[in-house]
């Protein structure tokens, strides 16, 4: 699955020109900044894709929006309930 974090961090906004709206960075950029500590709480297990670079990257937009997007595997705790996930899950 893909988990994606949306948050607003204004330290990182910057002047909007043209051409140069959003930036879009690697994980390398990850650590050097503040991102939410999430978890699942009925985890069991948890894998992070990695091929031959760590499979998530960052979008910050001018305004200090930012999106943060992991390629993530989970075995979770307990039942699956379809009425909340829908008949495509």
């Amino acid at each position: 699955m893909y988990f994606r974090q949306f948050w607003q961090d204004p330290r990182l906004s910057f002047d909007k020109r043209p051409g140069l709206e959003k930036l879009v960075v690697g994980a390398e950029y990850i650590d050097l900044i503040w991102v939410p500590d999430t978890f699942f709480v009925n985890e069991k297990t948890a894998y992070f894709h990695k091929a031959t670079t760590e499979n998530q990257f960052l979008r910050i937009l001018h305004t200090g929006e930012i999106l943060r997007s992991i390629r993530y595997d989970s075995d979770c705790i307990g039942r699956l309930q379809a009425r909340v996930w829908g008949d495509d899950w």
